[in-house]
């Protein structure tokens, strides 16, 4: 397990959702966690804040939450294939 997927575990963990270690990768380096009634949400890590700060200006990147946890920033937003 690397220290973006913990991360993300201890992440789902602070919101209070159950079951945080059933996660799955997606192939852009992003977890997908489904809660028990089927909504899905993107966890995207990320090492430093220059990505998210460098999109701030972006309004679609604005509306996405931003997490720090264990040195990482972890962007949260709805999953929609």
């Amino acid at each position: 397990m690397s220290y973006c997927e913990q991360a993300v575990i201890h992440c789902i963990e602070i919101m209070g959702l159950v079951n945080p270690d059933k996660i799955t990768k997606t192939e852009t380096g992003g977890y997908i966690y489904t809660n028990t009634r089927g909504r899905k949400r993107l966890f995207t890590p990320y090492n430093s804040y220059d990505y998210f700060d460098k999109r701030k200006t972006n309004a679609d990147f604005c509306k996405k939450k931003l997490h720090k946890v264990m040195t990482y920033y972890i962007v949260e937003e709805n999953y929609t294939p």
